[in-house]
């Protein structure tokens, strides 16, 4: 099943429906910008999304990328909470790219609400991630985060979990 979205526009026939096919949702998904931050006492600032992330500090700027970071943490370069950080952050991008996978497999209602629970679990540790950082507040001694994407990735979960829920399955 495509996600189909109603229009303002209507024809003849009546409303146009706009039509998104799974695995362009998902791989969206991993393009939403999910957290904007600041480092320490405005030292830098970020954007970071599920995959990699941008920042300017005063030594430049830098793009660090999932692998790059595990490559941080392995050599003990990161450590302690920022560590832990890491390794819950990259299950959370590890669930949503396993959405994907799970997009271009037959779309029907099993598959529909694995994903939208993936989804909605991996917001939920790039939320822990936050709280881990930045503390309850999500501001603190290491800087503050805004998550900007969080809300809208599991807002897309509970939308995938309640079209697979009001959906009949195709099997």
């Amino acid at each position: 099943m495509k996600y189909r979205l109603k229009s303002i526009f209507s024809s003849r026939d009546g409303d146009i429906e706009a039509v998104i096919h799974p695995v362009l949702l998902h791989g969206i998904t991993l393009l939403i910008p999910v957290n904007i931050y600041i480092i320490g006492d405005l030292l830098g600032a970020g954007v970071q999304w599920p995959l990699f992330r941008y920042q300017e500090t005063y030594l430049g700027r830098s793009f660090i990328n999932l692998p790059r970071e595990l490559t941080y943490v392995l050599s003990g370069i990161l450590g302690g909470k920022t560590a832990l950080a890491i390794w819950i952050w990259i299950l959370g991008a590890l669930l949503l790219v396993m959405a994907l996978g799970l997009a271009f497999l037959p779309d029907n209602k099993k598959s529909r609400k694995i994903r939208g629970y993936l989804l909605i679990s991996g917001s939920i540790l790039f939320l822990i991630t936050d709280f881990v950082l930045y503390g309850p507040f999500l501001h603190g001694a290491r800087g503050a985060v805004i998550p900007v994407g969080i809300p809208v990735l599991l807002i897309l979960g509970l939308l995938i979990l309640s079209e697979a829920k009001r959906d009949s399955p195709r099997e």
